[in-house]
C-alpha cells in the first residue's frame, strides 16, 4: 500500500479483502473454541476501516491488521472470562501464538495459493464433493444418501482427494511430505 491518506479508499479495500483468509485463520487460531471468530473478524475489518489513515505509508499492511487483529483476540478472551466461559489457552500462550501466526503467515499464503492451483487440477466431481463437504457443511451420511453411495465409499473417496491435495501441495511447494506414523489419530471425514 503506498500512500495512507489517499482519497480512493480502494486500495485500502483491496489489502483488506487479499488478507481476509489470513486474518481469518489467523483468528480462528487463537480463538479456536469461539464459534463465532468470524465476528471478531468484521470487528478487525471496522476498526481497520475506521483506522485506515493511521497506517503509515511504507509500513508492513499484513503487520498492521494483524496486530489489530491480535487485541480485538485478546478483548475476545476477556469478554469470554468475563461471562464465564472456559479459556483454553492462557494469555503468555495466546501472545506465543500469535507471534508464530505472524512469522507463519507468509507460508500459509503460499499454500493457499498452491491449494488453489491443485484443487484447480481436480476433476470436477472431486471439486463438487469437497464443496459440499466442507463449504456447504453436507454430511457424509447425507451425500451418499443424495447420490445413492455408501458412506464408507464416500469417506475413500475423501481420502484419497485429501491425499491427492497434500501430494500435490507439497509438491507445489518443494516439500516432503511426511507419512502418517500410526501415532496420532487423523481426522477422518
Amino acid at each position: 500500500m503506498k500512500r495512507s491518506n489517499d482519497n480512493d479508499p480502494s486500495e485500502f479495500i483491496g489489502e483488506i479483502t487479499r488478507l481476509q483468509p489470513a486474518i481469518a485463520a489467523y483468528v480462528r487460531s487463537l480463538l479456536p473454541t469461539h464459534p463465532d471468530f468470524m465476528d471478531v473478524v468484521q470487528e478487525v475489518n471496522v476498526t481497520l476501516w475506521k483506522k485506515q489513515k493511521q497506517f503509515r505509508a511504507g509500513t508492513n499492511f499484513k503487520a498492521w491488521a494483524f496486530k489489530t487483529a491480535r487485541f480485538h483476540v485478546l478483548s475476545a478472551r476477556r469478554r469470554m472470562a468475563a461471562d464465564g466461559r472456559r479459556l483454553v489457552f492462557d494469555p503468555e500462550l495466546v501472545e506465543l501464538l500469535a507471534a508464530e501466526a505472524g512469522l507463519h503467515d507468509e507460508r500459509m499464503e503460499d499454500r493457499f495459493a498452491a491449494l488453489r492451483l491443485c484443487l484447480g487440477q481436480l476433476r470436477e466431481k472431486d471439486r463438487d464433493l469437497l464443496r459440499m463437504r466442507y463449504s456447504d457443511s453436507v454430511s457424509i451420511e447425507e451425500y451418499a444418501r443424495t447420490n445413492g453411495l455408501n458412506s464408507g465409499t464416500v469417506r475413500a473417496v475423501l481420502r484419497r482427494i485429501r491425499a491427492a491435495l497434500l501430494k500435490c501441495v507439497a509438491a507445489k511447494l518443494g516439500q516432503e511430505i511426511i507419512p502418517f506414523d500410526g501415532n496420532v489419530t487423523p481426522l477422518t471425514g
